[in-house]
């Protein structure tokens, strides 16, 4: 059984591609414990260990994406504002780190700026975060951007030829 698994995937079991096998082990199970074969019969309880993890890899997707982001507009707006706040006190807190052209994206005093709507956080974030980060490039006389890009293109060599080695049902997606 796990043999034929393993040849279809075990990604594909998640999927409700199961091995026949699971099916003729369920069947030679109620033969031998002399079950009703109109309820307990190999499909049928395929079909219901699939249904089964589903809903449970569901209800697992609901609990998560309700602590991520409630069950409210304003429960996801307060997750939200939860998550960008120490972002942008974290931004304020270096402020010696940016040039003084770009220190003005900063004058607006900090309780202010997390009163603002999330929107206007996230928007601000997508500016402040690029100048910040140029900062730091600019104060490191060791950066070298060449060396960095040719280091994530190994890095990203690296990950394709470990997902090329493993066969699918090893590899785990990361969480985005």
């Amino acid at each position: 059984m796990v043999s034929s698994q393993t040849a279809i995937g075990w990604r594909h079991f998640l999927y409700g591609r199961c091995s026949v096998e699971w099916a003729r082990i369920q069947d030679r199970h109620t033969k031998s414990e002399q079950l009703d074969t109109k309820y307990y019969n190999g499909p049928v309880w395929t079909n219901k260990v699939i249904q089964y993890l589903w809903d449970a890899i569901r209800a697992l997707w609901t609990v998560r994406n309700t602590d991520l982001h409630g069950t409210t507009f304003s429960e996801g707006e307060a997750t939200k504002r939860a998550r960008l706040h120490p972002l942008i006190r974290n931004l304020y807190d270096h402020i010696d780190e940016l040039d003084p052209i770009d220190r003005a994206m900063l004058r607006m005093p900090l309780e202010d700026r997390l009163k603002q709507p999330v929107s206007v956080l996230v928007t601000w974030l997508s500016a402040a975060q690029p100048a910040f980060e140029a900062a730091r490039i600019r104060e490191d006389p060791d950066y070298d951007e060449d060396a960095e890009i040719t280091l994530q293109m190994e890095w990203d060599e690296l990950e394709l030829a470990r997902a090329l080695a493993l066969p699918d049902e090893l590899i785990v997606d990361e969480p985005g």
